[in-house]
């Protein structure tokens, strides 16, 4: 297998893997509401009472109310529930409440809230999700299909049937049989959020509040663990909602703390909060931060970014004069110098250097290099010719053509 095609091979499976958790998670949402639709029982209830069980070590915070509610057969059923904060602060002993369940299983009973919009907004959003990460696999399959059909520049040394039309040369098949393509564009789509995320928006923050930040006192709401990563390396975040109040609006926020600060924050207890004077919605509670897993993720960020992007641009640098030459280039012959193993492994391929020596039309003589999978070069001696494409502007820049078919340029 060429090395140059794992990439596609790789992103055609993962793609469709993580579409399919996304279609999972939205359709499990909307069959649940589906569910309701279709068999819910709508009754009256009353609330029997509330409780607030605070965030310990291994919990999270839950607000919970109990409710009591006749089945449709008449008979009365007990339930406890975690909700929203807003329904819980607004219910009271005695409160009525409108509950629904599926007939049948009044342990399913859930409080009504509303008409489910958000639930199923966010249904329909990892459905979507999920449909165009799964739509994508097609597209990579086919590019390899593609591929392995026209074979348009593969210097393998098989011409083609001497009966075929020359395919029209493009920078697309050119630009993707490059690795640094490939791999730059990954490093560049996984660093570029890290480094954003982790670095350019922390520091961004950290001075507009400096400049512009404002304090007050709200009210912690809620407290949670949240866990990432393996089991083996877990990460946690301890993260805490609250509220607080400026003119005229009354503003909900989430902010991660370090675990001290987390601990010493107790739900419906006043708690510090910074906010921009100009945007209130930008606020953040007053604590120290978990700053070397952030700062870590943004130096990872950074060196993925910087790579990738040095990668990419190189490719795409090298594909565009790739296509040039094959377009305006001059032909030469193009003799091995040297074969250099380079001890590096890419998708469990080596890679060797080949090392040429050409003419341009002035007698010049110019060395270049290039670097090709280990059964492409154990096909080269020192001494071999190959086809070389020069530019007959600027000699020095050179493509090597290996051993190139009748049709080819």
């Amino acid at each position: 297998m060429s090395s140059s095609r794992v990439p596609l091979i790789v992103i055609s499976a993962a793609f469709p893997l993580v579409g399919a958790i996304f279609l999972y998670i939205g359709g499990s949402a909307v069959l649940e509401q589906q569910r309701y639709r279709q068999q819910g029982v709508q009754v009256d209830a009353v609330a029997t009472g509330k409780a607030l069980r605070r965030a310990t070590a291994s919990t999270d915070t839950a607000y919970e109310i109990s409710y009591q509610f006749n089945q449709s057969e008449g008979r009365p059923y007990q339930q406890t529930e975690s909700v929203s904060v807003p329904i819980w602060e607004r219910v009271e002993q005695g409160s009525p409440l409108t509950v629904e369940y599926v007939a049948g299983a009044p342990e399913s009973a859930r409080v009504m809230a509303g008409d489910g919009a958000d639930e199923n907004n966010s249904a329909i959003a990892a459905l979507a999700v999920g449909a165009v990460l799964v739509l994508i696999a097609p597209i990579g399959w086919f590019a390899l299909l593609k591929r392995d059909r026209l074979k348009p520049f593969v210097n393998d040394g098989v011409p083609p049937s001497q009966g075929a039309a020359a395919p029209e040369v493009t920078f697309w098949p050119i630009a993707r049989k490059s690795l640094g393509f490939w791999f730059g564009g990954i490093a560049l789509l996984f660093g570029l959020p890290w480094l954003i995320v982790n670095g350019i928006v922390p520091l961004y923050d950290g001075w507009r509040f400096a400049e512009e930040g404002r304090s007050t006192q709200g009210m912690v709401l809620t407290k949670e663990i949240k866990r990432s990563g393996s089991t083996r390396s877990e990460n946690l975040h301890y993260e805490v909602t609250y509220r607080f109040t400026v003119p005229g609006e009354t503003i909900e926020g989430r902010d991660e703390l370090s675990l001290e600060d987390w601990e010493r924050l107790v739900e419906r207890e006043p708690a510090d909060v910074l906010y921009r004077a100009q945007k209130p919605s930008f606020n953040r509670l007053v604590g120290r931060r978990p700053w070397l897993l952030k700062t870590l993720f943004g130096l990872i960020g950074l060196v993925l970014t910087v790579l990738g992007s040095t990668l990419f641009v190189r490719a795409i640098r090298n594909a565009r004069l790739d296509l040039h030459l094959r377009r305006h280039g001059v032909s030469a012959q193009g003799t091995v110098t040297e074969l250099t193993d380079l001890n590096l492994r890419v998708n469990r391929v080596r890679r060797w250097r080949l090392h040429y020596e050409y003419a341009d039309f002035e007698g010049h003589r110019h060395m270049k290099t290039f670097d090709l999978p280990q059964d492409e070069a154990q096909g080269w001696t020192i001494g071999d010719v190959g086809g070389v494409l020069y530019d007959p502007a600027r000699p020095a820049e050179a493509v090597w053509r290996g051993r190139a078919g009748p049709h080819e340029p």
